[in-house]
């Protein structure tokens, strides 16, 4: 399973880079295309501890989340064209039935997934900055 995770990940096209929050440093896969936006973190058992996924939106837009295909815990944290947290959704679980939850935040232009519990742990705020 791990070998075909890694196999959609190099099809995906998806990038990385680094982004910092406060003191932590995060490697993210760069999804800023539709196709990347809608696969998401699907079918991932597993995200390092200081690893995560960074959807990137050509401008500012209300952003729909929902963790359908997701089988780990997350934190989303919603960002604008400032790069300010504008909202966090801490330990958001997997969607186990249909219709699954969603997360919607107005002037989104980044959203950051991340292991739940990453938020608490590095001391993560609303109107706190972000470096890309």
């Amino acid at each position: 399973m791990k070998w075909l995770v890694f196999v959609l990940f190099l099809l995906s096209g998806c990038t990385t880079s680094h982004v910092l929050l406060g003191n932590t440093s995060v490697v993210v896969e760069i999804a800023d295309e539709p196709q990347e936006w809608a696969q998401g973190l699907q079918y991932r058992t597993v995200l390092g501890d200081t690893k995560g996924m960074l959807f990137v939106f050509p401008q500012p837009k209300t952003a729909t989340f929902w963790m359908k295909n997701t089988l780990i815990h997350l934190d989303m944290i919603f960002i604008d064209d400032q790069k300010r947290i504008i909202a966090i959704e801490k330990d958001v679980p997997p969607c186990t039935q249909d219709p699954c939850v969603t997360y919607t935040h107005d002037n989104v232009s980044f959203v950051l997934e991340v292991n739940a519990g990453f938020s608490d742990v590095h001391g993560i705020h609303i109107s706190d900055a972000i470096t890309i």
